[in-house]
């Protein structure tokens, strides 16, 4: 109910690092249902999240609930309806054009689209 206050402000922020999401300064995120598990999302400086976009921490695989964190480093983008699997890394200065998919266990190099 309140999710829709929430979105696009700094509070949305605190309420992701109160339930346990490493979020650095100066990142902005557009939406509460960004993140499925913030407590293994790990986000650096200067990073954006467009709306949209998905940050999801876990899988089911042949019946087995699997659980890895994510982490994307400084000076990313994340443009409209990507979508991150579990065990990504962003290695910084990415950006993420709109409909993009990140396999799971998927290292994106630094300065790439």
């Amino acid at each position: 109910m309140i999710g829709s206050y929430l979105s696009g402000t700094q509070y949305l922020v605190i309420l992701y690092r109160i339930l346990g999401a490493k979020i650095a300064p100066d990142v902005i995120l557009h939406n509460i249902t960004c993140f499925t598990d913030p407590h293994l999302t790990t986000i650096g400086n200067h990073v954006r999240l467009h709306m949209g976009a998905h940050i999801q921490c876990h899988t089911f695989e042949q019946r087995l609930f699997k659980l890895v964190p994510v982490t994307i480093n400084d000076s990313s983008v994340i443009m409209s309806n990507a979508l991150i699997l579990s065990g990504a890394q962003l290695q910084g200065q990415n950006r993420l054009l709109p409909w993009t998919l990140v396999m799971k266990d998927d290292q994106v190099s630094a300065k790439t689209n």
